[in-house]
Formats: C-alpha cells, structure tokens, sequence
C-alpha cells in the first residue's frame, strides 16, 4: 500500500521545486519511474493473466480492435525476447508519454497528475491496459485537435479504436470542429460509412458488449463506479457554469463542453449499468484534469487556491484509498512485486517464472500458475 500511496507523494514533491530546469528534470524522473514499476509488475493488476495467456496461447488477434494489442505482443515475444514484461513495458511506455504532452498543457502538471493516479494509472494502465491504451492516444487526439491538427487527430482516433473498440468515443470531437449541420453533411457521411464498416467487422464483439453491458444479460457491477463517477459530474458542472465563460480556445471549450454533456447523459444509467458507466468514465478523466487544474489557476485568493488544490489531492488519495480496503478486484495489486531476472537466472528459485517470456501453446502452466495465484490471494 505505502507504494501506491507514493503516486501521490513524488508528484507533490515536484510541485514545491522553484527552479523550473530541476522541475522538468524531475518531472521525466517521475515518468521513468512510473514506466517501470507499471512495465515490470509482476502478476500484479487484475488482468495480468488474461494479456499474459493470450500472448502464450499466440491467438489473441481475434478483431479488428485487437490490432495494436497484437503488434505490441508480437514486437516483446518474438523481436525483444522479453514476453509479458515487455509487453507491458511498452504499454506504459505509450501511456505515460501521451500523459506528459497531455499535461503539459495544463495550468498544474502534478496537479493533473495526481487526478490521473488512482483511476487512469492503478486502475487503468495497471488493470485495463487495452482500455489505457486506448486513452493514451485519446489524449493525443484531444492535443492534436485543440492545435488545429486534424490529419493528426484522425490517425490517434484510429489507433485508439485499433487499440479497444471504446477507443472510437473520442470521435465525437468531431463535433468540436464541424458542427452538425447540412455544409458538414460530406464529413459526417464518411465518419459514419467508416463506422458501419467497423462495427461489421466487430459484430460479434459489439454485439456481446452491447448484450453483457446494456443489454438483456446485463449482469456486471461496478461497486465503486458510483464515488468515481461523482467526480466526472462535479467537473462537468464546474466546466459548465463557471469555466466555460473563461475559456477562449473555441475548440478547447467544445471538447470540455461535449465531455460535461457526456458525463450528465451517463447520470440515469449510474444504477442501472453502473459497469458501462465505469468504464466510460476512464476516457472522461482528461475532464477532470482540465477542470480541476484550471480551477486552481483562475483563483486568485490564495488561501481558497490552497483549499481547492489541497482538498483535490485528498479526494483522489481517499478514492483510492477507499478503491483498496473495500474493491473486489483491488487483491490483485496487492502485494506489489516487481519482476527481477534472478527469477529465471537462479538455480534455488526455479525456472517456472521463465515461462512468461514463452510464446507457446502450453495449457498446464496456466492451470498451474492461476491457481497457485489464487492460492497466494486467498492467504493475503
């Protein structure tokens, strides 16, 4: 627990550094770091085993939006020699680049990082790494488009629907360039034959989404998707009725105001589809990050500036706090271990752990290893 509770603490270190060479120095370091304690974790997160079997079982390209997964895989086992580890590792490599830029263009990097840490980093690039992918070139979508790039912006939608199917969400920023009228009506014409051609090549998937999340066999439960989602909706109302006015980037306050109407539009289905509510909120955190470091900027009272940054950081620390005593899946973080390569090297140790950097069909180990994890959870 103490090093997740370290996420929060580098961030705030940085933030009191007045040199600012120092701080951009530090601000890499704290990437670095991140890079690899989320690169090499080892069967931490509670999807480890589910990317690490489909690796060994060399079939996990099974739709279209498993294409950047299927890449990564294939460049870690098969050119890298370095299986799950490097899979992995480059997954973080992505995600905390595309952060960086992200925050960089907002008022209070280690702010915004900080709201990233619980939900963004432990959650999602520890746990959903398709999700994470997915939102590591969203947020380059929404850098590239609030600066005009729009070829740019295209192609990171493209990738982040190749990297999860949930990736396409991000081209409803469309409509902060073109509005939806009848002169646009050529460019929404191909966004939506695009659409449809995607959708007929993940029918099947789409379609058992669509049936498990929203549909008749609905039966997924996301008990702390309710504190997490409160917190998209107290920004999106800040946004709407105190930022917005501010905001001169006309682009810039098109994307926020579609995010705030996205996020009250989820509101009704909070009780009754509170999974699919969870995992859209993962893409809605460059709102909060937006709205909150930008909040703190506009104040100009000191004392109400310190009491809005310091009730920020403890709102995020107590969600994740609260996320780790009481989270059904939150076992699998716990305790944190990092892969050494002695594992495999030692000849006391064994060479079982040598098998994740296998690329081979080998049912047993899998049998074997999943329940001896659950054997060392269920002792915890």
């Amino acid at each position: 627990m103490s090093l997740y509770l370290s996420f929060f603490t580098f961030p705030l270190l940085i933030k009191f550094i007045n040199n600012n060479n120092l701080k951009k120095y530090l601000r890499l370091l704290l990437l670095f770091f991140f890079i690899l304690i989320i690169g090499f974790r080892h069967e931490v997160g509670g999807d480890f085993y589910t990317y690490a079997r489909g690796a060994r079982l060399g079939n996990y390209y099974t739709a279209i939006d498993d294409t950047i997964i299927s890449i990564i895989y294939h460049i870690s086992y098969i050119y890298l020699k370095m299986g799950i580890y490097g899979f992995q590792l480059i997954c973080s490599i992505i995600f905390f680049i595309s952060l960086h830029k992200f925050l960089s263009n907002l008022k209070e990097y280690e702010l915004g990082f900080i709201i990233f840490v619980p939900i963004g980093i432990v959650i999602g690039s520890m746990g959903f790494i398709a999700q994470a992918l997915a939102l590591s070139f969203g947020l380059l979508a929404i850098n590239a488009i609030i600066k005009k790039k729009y070829y740019f912006y295209f192609l990171f939608v493209t990738l982040s629907a190749l990297s999860h199917i949930a990736g396409a969400f991000f081209l409803i920023f469309l409509l902060a360039i073109y509005e939806l009228n009848f002169k646009n009506i050529k460019i929404y014409s191909f966004v939506l034959i695009i659409s449809l051609f995607i959708y007929l090549l993940n029918m099947d998937r789409l379609n058992d989404t669509f049936y498990w999340y929203l549909g008749s066999g609905k039966h997924f439960s996301s008990s702390g998707a309710l504190p997490r989602y409160i917190l998209s909706l107290i920004t999106s109302l800040i946004f709407l009725f105190y930022l917005r006015k501010k905001i001169k980037n006309k682009i810039q306050k098109n994307i926020y105001t579609i995010y705030s109407i996205v996020t009250l539009i989820l509101l009704p289905l909070i009780s009754s589809s509170s999974s699919f509510v969870d995992r859209i909120n993962l893409f809605i955190i460059p709102l909060q990050a937006f709205v909150l470091t930008s909040l703190v900027y506009e104040i100009n009272q000191y004392n109400i500036k310190k009491f809005i940054y310091s009730i920020t950081v403890f709102s995020y620390s107590f969600i994740m706090l609260i996320w780790f005593i009481y989270g059904t899946h939150a076992k699998y973080w716990s305790p944190y271990e990092l892969f050494p390569l002695q594992w495999c090297m030692s000849p006391v140790l064994g060479e079982k752990y040598c098998d994740y950097f296998n690329y081979d069909n080998q049912k047993y180990f899998w049998d074997e290893n999943e329940r001896a994890h659950k054997l060392r959870v269920s002792n915890q």
